[in-house]
C-alpha cells in the first residue's frame, strides 16, 4: 500500500504507533506521518490549540 501511495504521489499516515520499534518500522516502509501514543496522548482541541498553535495578530499561525 505504501509503495502504491508513493507511486501516486500520495502522502501516507500510519495510525496506532505506540512504540519506538513500530515508529522505526513505519519509517523503514517509507511512511510519511504517524499518529499514536508514541507521539502524544489523546487530547481535546482546546488542549491541542494551547500546546501547538501560536496565536498571532489577525489569526493563528
Amino acid at each position: 500500500m505504501v509503495k502504491l501511495a508513493k507511486n501516486l504521489s500520495i502522502e501516507t499516515v500510519v495510525e496506532g504507533v505506540e512504540t519506538k520499534e513500530y515508529h522505526d518500522l513505519m519509517k523503514s516502509f517509507g511512511c510519511d506521518y504517524g499518529q499514536g501514543y508514541y507521539y502524544d496522548k489523546p487530547m481535546s482541541q482546546q488542549e491541542f490549540n494551547q500546546r501547538y498553535m501560536k496565536k498571532m495578530e489577525g489569526g493563528i499561525v
